[in-house]
């Protein structure tokens, strides 16, 4: 036997209180939706920022590695008038030892820094470097000079940065000496230099004389390669090879290696309303100019440092855009 139960439905004011607890649900999910999906954007925003600071870190880190010849080579004055990439190689730093290129974003978009740092990169995807004898250049039994793929001595070795493949592509060469030359009144106590010569070599010389790379943008020219001894500029592979220095052994010899030269500047840009910056690698390419695509995303400032120019390391401050 079955008891019935009497069924009239909620009274008044159950449905109030009901209906005040469903508001208060819906109220709290709302707020809880609103507030995760902030809190998934701020962690997405961070992964994003972390993802496109590891891509930066390794770009940089590349090229810091591969920047051994834009020590003393390169003319580049630093945020105190001192040329950053002063190298003391063979004696200890005493005063003015740190350098210091802090690039930061401008107050509108579109705006590119003034500061921008250059460097000579070695090209290892162009070909091995080669130890290069100073008589394979010139015509035998004299001093008229030929070309440094004279009897297609390079364009003939294995792996050579000198190989088929910059009759399609010009290609940045890099002739220097092994020995480090100083001024001779100040000797060790001031940075070196080893005589080098860098020019083109492509489809339009490729037997004949390098076009030289000065390395000229915005009306100034950043490469420096005179002798140190004299104060001659070296102007040709010819004067390279007639001012070098001598040493009985492989001092006498010359090494060649492909390179590229790199600049890098902080560009100016509007996001979501604010502003931020852009790190720009440009890469010079044979007419001169420079093919440039961004690395370092939501950048306020950029530094490059140097501790002391008794070391050739160079370091990096990444300041990030909040």
């Amino acid at each position: 036997m079955f008891q019935r139960y009497k069924n009239n439905g909620f009274s008044l004011p159950e449905l109030l209180i009901a209906g005040t607890i469903g508001a208060a649900l819906i109220l709290f999910m709302g707020q809880y939706i609103k507030i995760n999906d902030a809190s998934n954007q701020k962690v997405q925003n961070d992964l994003d920022d972390t993802s496109d600071n590891l891509n930066m870190e390794a770009v940089l880190r590349k090229d810091l590695t591969n920047a051994k010849h834009s020590l003393n080579n390169l003319n580049i004055q630093d945020d105190k008038g001192l040329k950053f990439f002063d190298y003391l190689s063979s004696s200890s730093c005493t005063s003015n030892c740190s350098r210091s290129i802090k690039m930061e974003i401008g107050t509108s978009a579109g705006y590119i820094s003034k500061k921008a740092l250059y460097f000579i990169l070695v090209n290892s995807a162009a070909g091995d470097q080669q130890i290069y004898n100073p008589s394979d250049a010139y015509d035998r039994g004299t001093l008229h000079f030929n070309s440094l793929n004279h009897n297609s001595t390079l364009s003939q070795r294995e792996n050579s940065p000198w190989g088929e493949f910059i009759k399609k592509r010009s290609i940045l060469m890099f002739v220097y000496s092994p020995i480090e030359i100083f001024t001779p009144l100040t000797g060790i106590t001031t940075p070196g230099r080893t005589m080098s010569f860098m020019g083109w070599a492509g489809a339009g010389n490729y037997l004949g004389r390098l076009i030289p790379e000065q390395i000229t943008d915005n009306g100034n020219s950043y490469y420096v390669n005179d002798d140190l001894r004299t104060g001659k500029k070296i102007t040709s592979e010819d004067a390279f090879f007639q001012n070098m220095p001598y040493t009985t052994g492989l001092g006498s010899f010359a090494f060649l290696t492909a390179v590229k030269i790199i600049r890098y500047r902080l560009k100016t840009v509007s996001e979501g309303g604010k502003l931020t910056g852009q790190l720009i690698r440009g890469e010079m390419n044979e007419k001169r100019e420079f093919d440039e695509r961004p690395v370092g995303f939501n950048i306020k400032s950029l530094e490059f440092s140097r501790q002391t120019i008794s070391s050739p390391a160079i370091y990096i401050k990444i300041d990030n855009a909040n």
